[in-house]
């Protein structure tokens, strides 16, 4: 379990942390750090930042879950549904400074002057994270790599002097998937806020993509895996706090 001090005088609980190594309930990983807990003992973090991974240990093996609790003054536990209703809802969850990628999956509805606002349904973001569909749904506007690569259906209405909206309001459109190029992820990031997200590529499942301007061979280019299974290298079978 973790314990997390707010500055608030409010202690917050979070039980039943991983402890697999795999994603058979072996029990072999220990609590430890980048186990059980994505930050180290004592560290001092910010809303949005990964702090755990959840998982079945204790009296809950082989039901993986959170349990949760909340101590205002350090005292006896509260329901936690008012503080969890609250809460503002960040994007996605990552620790600022480091490096990150999103997916973007939803409806376009506006698009023009070389930026694109989706009605987001889901997202993924790299490393370590799964498809996740959001609460409600989320506006996210974005902005276009020079050299992004997007679906042909969007060429016209990206290439429009300034942002309008597009049928999908109103009609059915089909759903894309924006990656986002590779950045450092800020408060504003974290947010989803209009331009903070730069997006190199946007497609359809199935559907063709075409060059907005010429490669960049110098930009690194972004994970763009729309399927569950994580990109090489990365430990996928922990969901994150």
């Amino acid at each position: 379990m973790l314990y997390l001090y707010g500055k608030s005088g409010t202690t917050y609980l979070y039980i039943h942390l991983n402890n697999d190594l795999t994603e058979a309930s072996e029990d072999k990983g220990g609590c430890k750090l980048g186990t059980s807990f994505a930050v180290e003992d004592g560290a001092k973090v910010t809303a949005g930042e990964q702090i755990g991974y959840v998982g079945d240990s204790g009296d809950a093996e082989g039901n993986h879950h959170l349990h949760f609790e909340v101590h205002p003054k350090d005292g006896d536990a509260v329901n936690p549904f008012p503080y969890l209703n609250a809460g503002e809802r960040l994007l996605f969850p990552a620790r600022l400074g480091t490096q990150f990628s999103l997916g973007l999956r939803g409806t376009p509805v506006a698009a023009g002057a070389g930026a694109l606002e989706l009605a987001v349904t889901s997202v993924r973001w790299w490393p370590g994270g799964q498809w996740t569909p959001v609460v409600g749904t989320r506006s996210v506007k974005v902005s276009l790599a020079s050299s992004a690569a997007v679906d042909s259906t969007l060429v016209g209405a990206l290439s429009r002097p300034e942002l309008r909206t597009l049928q999908a309001r109103t009609a059915p459109a089909a759903t894309v998937t924006a990656f986002t190029k590779r950045a450092r992820v800020t408060p504003e990031a974290l947010r989803g806020a209009d331009g903070a997200l730069v997006v190199a590529r946007v497609t359809r499942p199935g559907g063709t993509t075409v060059a907005v301007g010429p490669a960049d061979p110098a930009e690194p280019l972004p994970v763009d895996d729309e399927t569950d299974a994580p990109p090489p290298g990365v430990d996928d079978h922990r969901s994150g706090i």
